[in-house]
């Protein structure tokens, strides 16, 4: 790794690895969170958690959704969205610190394209924020769905899903391209 590569952003792998740390550690109380609501979300049948609801797309199917949850679990599909809202900016730093790290291994213009990658978990939570927006109005109106809702959040729950896969296939070209490309930075 050239030191003046790693001095230009002030990023260095020291730094990374604090980050990474402390946004692990932010980010698990709003994880284990949302991992019990959406199991008692996905108690009755036919069974939808909070990503089916995400990626609905259409009134009727997200009306379907809230449809099995009912009176009785729409608060917790709500309190789902609310506690995403702290996890948002958590998990996007946690792979932007992971993606960044990959970044520093040298590999040419692949180590370009990570660090690159590392900004779409960013963009990614920026997304997911519009997308939990769009699903709060529908909770917030099961029976009157507004039209736009299922449409935005499924088309931004879709780019920021692509977004954090894009992030994360940057790993392993990192690796490969150092790998093939031997110790050449």
């Amino acid at each position: 790794m050239k030191k003046s590569e790693t001095n230009r952003s002030g990023l260095t792998a020291g730094k990374l690895w604090i980050l990474f740390v402390l946004s692990v550690a932010a980010a698990a109380w709003p994880f284990f969170t949302m991992r019990g609501l959406d199991a008692a979300l996905m108690e009755p049948e036919p069974h939808y958690g909070i990503v089916d609801f995400e990626l609905a797309y259409s009134v009727e199917k997200a009306g379907e959704i809230v449809g099995v949850w009912g009176e009785e679990l729409l608060p917790l599909a709500k309190k789902s969205l609310i506690v995403d809202y702290p996890f948002m900016p958590a998990y996007a730093l946690i792979f932007f610190s992971l993606t960044r790290l990959f970044a520093l291994i040298p590999g040419g213009r692949m180590s370009i394209w990570a660090k690159m990658a590392a900004l779409f978990p960013l963009a990614a939570a920026i997304f997911d924020a519009v997308e939990n927006l769009g699903l709060l109005s529908v909770v917030a109106s099961p029976d009157a769905i507004p039209a736009w809702a299922p449409v935005v959040a499924g088309i931004s729950a879709t780019i920021k899903f692509s977004l954090l896969l894009l992030a994360v296939l940057a790993w392993p070209v990192a690796v490969l391209a150092r790998l093939i490309g031997g110790k050449r930075a």
